[in-house]
């Protein structure tokens, strides 16, 4: 987590505004190439960009980026990352040789709670802070693998492009799905934004703002993790 500039990022411990997540959702767009997300917040524009996320949070502009297109991928193929073998990886981060059958099936099943417990706790960083989804969190997306394997090797990472991928991934769902509820993903860290950006932030009947569920730094503390 220190070699890839998380540990600022971890640390956030802040309350999610649901209101003020929505309301960035619902007035987001992005420009020509994807690289910056703007939105009207409160009558104040936000905008999130590589830069406003390096600054705010200390994460580096450098390492593999992932752009959009490569969030909801479901095979490696769409996934060309330099030394990475996906066959190889599962075969290093499964417990039991039942698990590795499944995962490499002509229908592949992988699941979390198959994978060694450095990855497994890894993997519930990047489900929830990351690369954020509702829902289970139990299957084990190739992006998510892919992920996993430059933490585990301390292989630099761009987590600001793919954060800003994430959020804009978010916005096209929203706009294909007709506004049904979905998942907002990044919503204590976008309570830093809002501040950066003298967003008006205060408690009132219709949004109160709750703490959101943050797992990073102190949850490896706590659970005195240690490398294999």
């Amino acid at each position: 987590l220190r070699s890839q500039n998380l540990i600022n990022l971890l640390s956030v411990k802040d309350k999610c505004y649901d209101g003020l997540v929505r309301e960035f959702y619902a007035n987001s767009s992005a420009n020509k190439d994807k690289s910056v997300v703007r939105s009207v917040v409160r009558n104040i524009h936000v905008e999130v960009s590589t830069e406003v996320l390096f600054a705010e949070f200390g994460l580096v502009d450098s390492g593999y980026s992932v752009d959009y297109k490569m969030i909801s991928a479901k095979n490696m193929d769409k996934l060309a990352v330099p030394g990475y073998d996906d066959r190889e990886f599962v075969r290093q981060i499964l417990q039991h040789d039942d698990s590795i059958r499944r995962a490499m099936g002509k229908k592949p099943k992988f699941y979390a709670p198959d994978m060694k417990v450095l990855p497994r706790l890894l993997h519930l960083i990047i489900c929830h802070n990351i690369v954020p989804k509702g829902g289970s969190i139990s299957s084990v997306s190739a992006l998510e693998r892919m992920l996993l394997w430059h933490l585990l090797n301390k292989k630099p990472l761009n987590i600001g492009k793919l954060m800003i991928a994430t959020i804009f991934n978010k916005i096209r769902k929203i706009r294909s799905r007709d506004n049904k509820k979905t998942h907002l993903p990044f919503g204590i860290f976008l309570t830093s934004i809002f501040r950066r950006f003298n967003v008006p932030i205060y408690a009132d009947h219709i949004d109160k703002g709750f703490h959101s569920h943050n797992i990073g730094v102190s949850y490896f503390k706590k659970m005195a993790v240690k490398s294999e």
